[in-house]
């Protein structure tokens, strides 16, 4: 199916009920709340007599609690609800006095707080005492101006920090600062309606009011547990009994940061999507150690993509094991959201390499998988062996063309993505001559345009000057994975990249460039590619993880593109580029979002991360536009959804340029 961006659609969250009403249908059954305290007071009584912190106490339910029924949230919030002394007291009568003294001590460091919930010891346990609440800016303060402007002084740096912020340490002294999006603490306290009675805690099922919640981003809190480590939970805790109900929520993160001067000095970096815990309806997001960011405070960045979406994670929204999946099939009532969640008071993070060993980056070992950072124009990676790195920047006389003794035939195969990269490409070889041109119609509707570009070695070419032979050509074609008629797609795959310079020229109708070229006409001749560059293409999101890897199997068969011919070509394979979901126009395409979306595209390029015939054949495209899609999409003409600006062609291109030097 062709795709057009328009207008981006209205927004998924709509009105309803109030919270407080929500809340009533899902409070835990009384028996359920009772048999978990029976369970979890003996062991918590020897670390409340030796004064263990309330989040290790908290660690210890969630390992204690068996039969069905896990903890979720705070251990401190659940206990110190209106609803706690009624169940404690319960609690206490049905242990007997062999508890002794120790549970009046239990009793007392577990009573309900009469402090306010700006009080130092009411936001104790999100690591923001006294914090003074702030209103979160909008998405605007985000947006991709990308002007030029001075940078704010760095704070001073070191090799890789992480640090404890003011009001996150044990002293009691009050910060001043919160960030963007953190939420008043009063936010953070449990909303419950004052007529709730005991009646309307016995609702314990997976209902659809509580599926429905799960898309609502005020129903989820982010707090940050450790330096590196932060917990989204409900933002009341719950028990339910196990089940899926919390499994398919899908959410994205990212780091950006703070106390920037201009946006053209916002530094964006992509973080692994939260994970699913074991304790029900806590989702895990953990910074790595080693991230590779310059050294400065940033805010986390956490958006809920979909409250449930089953198989996402998996590339297989249409179920597991199907190849195809159609979107216009799928539930209507399942839509894209890709709003931030609130974020708990001192969840800003402080972490980085100083300037010093970031500019001792030498060039990248490996393309994927690709991390890293952005910064105003540029995509600053790094290295999987570990530490930043740097892309190969155009340089003339380009080396790998200086040392070769024929002419550098770079050919890429693609959509529209690595047609915009191909072009970007062609300029950063400087100038010279290029013609694009219509091809013939082919059974699955590729082959329909080609073009080439004529380069020099030296950064100019001049095409009329006499005996000006290229010795850089750049092909491309276009193509793109299909879920219908396999064969027949491997087919014309295999036609595009298998054979010499002149066979492809005459293929796609471009024969006519080699005249008045005699010495490059008969280099073509016997030319293979240096380098084949292949997307699957951002057209074929009908194909599962499960069609993407039947879609390889038949591509890289000893039938199509063999063993001996991807030697041959010197194939690499592009992973898909990210998408904005929320910039879709459901209204003419339905439901794509459910397909056409980052948690899908993920899946479906670790297929080909998997694949042992492609090993060190994978340039991560993915990875250069992870965390980004909110802030670099293309602005001219209508909103698009899958088109980027052109700086992150150019970035693009650079991968192509560092590669070619790992050659």
């Amino acid at each position: 199916m062709s795709y057009e961006p328009l207008p981006s659609s209205p927004s998924a969250v709509g009105g309803g009920p109030s919270f407080a009403q929500r809340r009533a249908s899902w409070r835990p059954r009384r028996p359920i709340v009772l048999g978990v305290s029976l369970l979890t007071l003996a062991a918590l009584l020897g670390l409340a007599s030796s004064d263990v912190h309330q989040r290790q106490i908290k660690d210890k339910v969630g390992s204690l609690v068996t039969g069905g029924v896990e903890l979720a949230g705070s251990a401190k919030e659940w206990w110190s609800g209106p609803w706690a002394p009624s169940v404690y007291d319960e609690a206490k009568e049905a242990l007997g006095g062999a508890l002794g003294q120790e549970e009046d001590r239990l009793a007392e460091s577990w009573a309900p707080e009469e402090s306010s919930a700006g009080s130092a010891g009411g936001a104790a346990n999100d690591g923001g005492a006294g914090r003074t609440p702030a209103a979160p800016t909008s998405d605007d303060d985000l947006s991709n101006t990308l002007e030029s402007g001075a940078p704010e002084p760095e704070p001073e740096a070191h090799t890789l920090t992480t640090t404890t912020e003011p009001g996150e340490s044990d002293s009691n002294e009050a910060a001043t600062d919160t960030a963007d999006d953190e939420l008043p603490t009063d936010d953070l306290e449990p909303m419950l309606d004052p007529g709730v009675s005991e009646s309307d805690l016995d609702s314990t099922e997976c209902t659809d009011e509580l599926k429905a919640s799960l898309s609502l981003p005020s129903f989820w809190v982010a707090r940050k547990t450790s330096s590196l480590h932060y917990e989204i939970t409900p933002r009341e805790p719950l028990i339910v009994p196990a089940g899926d109900c919390f499994d398919n929520t899908v959410f994205s993160a990212r780091l950006v940061s703070v106390s920037r001067t201009a946006d053209a000095d916002l530094i964006i970096s992509a973080l692994p999507a939260p994970s699913l815990t074991d304790i029900l309806g806590v989702y895990d997001l953990v910074i790595p150690p080693t991230h590779v960011i310059p050294y400065g405070q940033y805010q986390v960045e956490i958006r809920l993509a979909f409250g449930s979406l089953a198989g996402a994670r998996e590339g297989s929204v249409c179920g597991e094991g199907r190849e195809t999946c159609i979107a216009a099939n799928l539930p209507s009532e399942q839509k894209f959201i890709g709003e931030k969640i609130g974020m708990a008071p001192g969840s800003r993070v402080t972490l980085g390499q100083d300037a010093t060993s970031l500019a001792k980056a030498k060039l990248c070992s490996s393309l994927s998988p690709l991390t890293g950072y952005w910064q105003g124009q540029k995509f600053f990676p790094a290295d999987p062996a570990g530490g930043p790195c740097m892309l190969q920047a155009p340089v003339f006389p380009t080396p790998f063309a200086a040392a070769s003794t024929e002419p550098i035939w770079i050919h890429i195969v693609g959509d529209s993505n690595p047609r915009n990269f191909d072009s970007a490409l062609e300029k950063s070889f400087g100038g010279g001559s290029k013609l694009n041109f219509f091809t013939m119609a082919s059974p699955v509707k590729n082959g329909t345009v080609a073009a080439i570009a004529l380069r020099s070695s030296t950064g100019t070419y001049d095409a009329h000057a006499n005996d000006a032979d290229p010795n850089i050509v750049i092909t491309w074609q276009w193509w793109h994975a299909t879920s219908h008629n396999l064969a027949a797609n491997a087919a014309e795959l295999a036609w595009w990249t298998n054979g010499t310079l002149a066979e492809f020229m005459s293929r796609a109708q471009l024969k006519g460039v080699l005249k008045g070229h005699r010495g490059f006409q008969h280099a073509a001749a016997t030319l293979r590619p240096t380098r084949t560059y292949i997307s699957l293409g951002s057209h074929s999101e009908d194909l599962t993880a499960a069609g993407t890897s039947k879609l390889l199997d038949v591509l890289f068969s000893e039938d199509y593109v063999s063993q001996e011919q991807r030697e041959t070509a010197n194939v690499r394979l592009f992973t898909t580029t990210t998408v904005s979901a929320a910039l879709i126009p459901v209204d003419r395409f339905p439901r794509q979002d459910l397909v056409r979306n980052n948690a899908v595209i993920h899946a479906k390029n670790d297929v080909l991360r998997s694949r042992p015939e492609l090993a060190g054949r994978i340039i991560d495209a993915e990875g250069l536009t992870a965390g980004i899609t909110e802030n670099y999409m293309k602005k001219t003409g209508k909103p698009d959804a899958v088109h980027f600006l052109p700086t992150v062609y150019e970035m693009w291109a650079r991968l192509v340029w560092t590669d070619l030097m790992l050659q």
